[in-house]
């Protein structure tokens, strides 16, 4: 049996952080939802290695095209009636460039976390 690292909102909205042992990824995804949570990621845990933190510096540079577009979808998602933390991840997922990717990834952790959107891109 494998042990997944799993990163998911609790009814809430709190981010939970946690390893669970299951016999698949779709299992471990089933076992989180059953606790009430929504997962945002799921990893398999390699035996002997510890969870990696998330990293806080970004890696790479973030363009003012990327600035552009990542605005521009997500007012689109919004509109759309898109939660805004899902709005975040969907992005943050679809991009591919390695700065704007870090970066949209730490704006959406820290809304999930409870940070203002505003403060959050600050």
């Amino acid at each position: 049996m494998a042990v997944f690292t799993y990163t998911a909102l609790s009814s809430d909205g709190r981010t939970t952080v946690g390893t669970i042992p299951a016999d698949s990824r779709a299992a471990a995804i089933a076992a989180v939802i059953s606790k009430g949570m929504a997962p945002v990621s799921i990893d398999e845990q390699i035996a002997g290695e510890k969870a990696k933190p998330v990293p806080r510096a970004t890696g790479g540079r973030v363009t003012q095209a990327h600035l552009e577009s990542f605005t521009h979808e997500r007012a689109t998602l919004l509109a759309g009636g898109v939660p805004l933390a899902r709005a975040l991840f969907l992005l943050r997922r679809e991009t591919s460039a390695p700065g704007p990717k870090l970066l949209w990834e730490q704006i959406h952790n820290d809304v999930v976390c409870g940070t203002s959107l505003a403060d959050a891109m600050a």
